[in-house]
């Protein structure tokens, strides 16, 4: 066999690897591409559903309008998520699957809907019983009177605890009342349909979560199949390239031992650069030289090298994309779980420390100064109040932030907040300087919320200065972002802390100086803005706290 027909049967056998191998790695990234389409889609499914079951939640102990608005508005947005990816849901987790996640879905939907009603009978009921239970007090006297009051109070725990072993009490004591009086009949007779929409409604909240349970399951397990698919997609392309490398030094070996001395330099370099291919080194090309048979092995290698580069770029941004959704959802999934934890204890404390609250208050207002309880109660409004602001901060951090968006002056929002702060004793003693940029423009943001911002960063200044001290605020703009700069002359914050800051409950100060709710708000508030947040910070020497807001929203 002649070189030349040698040489043909050597390139010919390069190109065919070469152009399978690229065949194959763009059909490989193409199926990765889509699979991550599919994991942003099924991402969006499971946030919504977290958020329909937050809602839930919120409805069951609020009963707000709001709640039950974003629970059919997060629901909507479900459904057509699931509709516009259906056929890949088939493919993923199959047909039987996919029909039980919608089933689900329009179940859920079906009993939150039978909840909502069931809630309207029941506050339609209690009116009942309210207006029945006041038209017979008109009319009763003495011991009829007192027995009914009484009654009337069984009524209220009646509607607040929603046990069995209250509805037993009431019924002992209407037992009490004249059995023949019809106003007497009529009023039993509604709460016995209330007890009776209360244990309807404790069915179906049950119904409900299990639904909810089954739902979240299925989302689980639909983006836990995806990433498993992309996970094997990207080991086959792995495999099959790491294969291609070794038929193609196999081939080199064999070309560079039969025509060793007529092209023995060209194959030594072309066996050299196959090496450093296989160790990763895609920096150097070979050579070409010439027009005949080696410049045309040469010129095939480089193709073949470039494809090899390519996919091999292509993939790792694949990754590395992969990677940083990855990290999205399990941080979106702690600030959920968070706020969830944080809400739970709020609501939990904010009813006894309403009455502690308000019995202090009370008594201290029948007090006389003179005595000696005055100081004490004084003392026990006061930090009780403090406990109140917490639990108030724990709430709205839990809450999803809402922006009401409008174009909004920044110099404006800076001074409002100077304003209401100087008063207060963190900043006696504390000179405030502005840099502010004259021709800085208004940016769409919500007014309320961006002060509240640079409120939490002025007050965290002020705290972290001892007097006397200096607090600088700068403004500043390019064609794209604007600026406010915040710096202190406190303490500063150590450096392993830095990562830290914008975490929910951390913080560097004294045990009852602050609850590491104020940053994490803002950092939130800021992001919802999309916007970023920066801090940099030097110990002795103070601290610097950058907020940049886009110029167009």
């Amino acid at each position: 066999m002649k070189i030349r027909d040698k040489i043909v049967i050597g390139v010919g056998a390069y190109i065919l690897i070469t152009v399978l191998v690229g065949l194959y790695a763009i059909s490989e990234l193409g199926t990765v591409r889509a699979k991550l389409n599919l994991v942003e889609r099924t991402d969006d499914i499971t946030q919504n559903i977290i958020e329909v079951r937050r809602y839930e939640k919120n409805f069951f102990l609020y009963r707000q309008k709001t709640d039950l608005e974003e629970v059919e508005r997060h629901l909507g947005i479900l459904q057509e998520l699931i509709e516009n990816i259906k056929t890949d849901i088939v493919k993923a987790i199959g047909a039987q699957n996919a029909q039980r996640l919608r089933e689900r879905l329009i179940e859920y939907k079906t009993l939150f809907d039978a909840v909502a009603r069931n809630l309207a009978a029941q506050e339609k009921a209690q009116e009942a019983i309210a207006l029945a239970g006041r038209k017979i007090e008109a009319r009763l006297t003495g011991k009829a009177l007192e027995i009914f009051s009484l009654l009337r109070r069984h009524e209220k725990n009646l509607i607040l605890y929603r046990d069995r072993e209250h509805y037993a009490v009431f019924a002992r004591v209407y037992a009490e009342l004249p059995p023949s009086d019809i106003d007497f009949s009529l009023y039993r007779k509604q709460v016995d349909t209330l007890v009776q929409e209360q244990a309807e409604e404790k069915k179906l909240v049950e119904h409900l979560r299990a639904k909810g349970r089954d739902l979240q399951v299925l989302s689980e397990t639909l983006v836990k199949e995806e990433r498993s698919a992309i996970e094997s997609s990207i080991v086959r392309t792995e495999d099959l390239l790491r294969v291609s490398l070794v038929v193609i030094i196999v081939l080199s070996v064999f070309v560079n031992a039969r025509l060793a001395i007529r092209i023995v330099q060209p194959l030594r370099k072309l066996e050299g650069m196959t090496r450093k291919i296989a160790a990763g080194d895609f920096s150097e090309r070979v050579e070409v030289s010439g027009k005949d048979e080696i410049a045309s092995l040469e010129e095939s290698f480089n193709r073949m090298e470039e494809k090899l580069k390519e996919a091999r770029h292509s993939l790792e941004e694949k990754i590395q994309l992969l990677r940083e959704k990855q990290s999205q959802l399990v941080e979106a999934e702690k600030h959920a779980s968070v706020g969830v934890l944080a809400y739970g204890i709020a609501h939990e404390i904010n009813n006894p420390l309403t009455s502690v609250l308000t019995f202090s208050n009370l008594l201290l207002e029948q007090t006389p100064p003179e005595s000696p309880q005055y100081e004490q109660l004084r003392i026990m409004a006061r930090e009780t109040e403090k406990v109140r602001v917490i639990v108030k901060q724990l709430l709205q951090y839990s809450r999803e932030v809402t922006l009401a968006k409008m174009p909004v002056s920044l110099h404006d929002v800076i001074g409002e907040s100077l304003e209401m702060l100087r008063g207060q004793d963190a900043f006696q003693q504390i000179r405030i300087e502005e840099h502010l940029d004259p021709e800085l423009p208004a940016v769409p943001a919500d007014r309320l919320q961006i002060g509240q911002v640079i409120s939490n960063i002025l007050l965290n200044a002020a705290q972290a200065i001892t007097p006397p001290g200096t607090i600088s605020i700068a403004t500043r703009q390019d064609d794209e972002w604007v600026e406010v700069e915040i710096s202190d002359t406190g303490a500063g914050i150590p450096s392993d802390c830095l990562t830290k800051v914008f975490d929910p409950f951390f913080t560097t100060k004294e045990p009852g100086r602050g609850t590491g709710i104020g940053l994490a708000l803002s950092y939130n508030i800021v992001k919802k803005h999309g916007g970023t947040i920066r801090v940099a910070s030097e110990p002795g020497k103070g601290s610097r706290f950058t907020v940049g807001l886009p110029k167009h929203g």
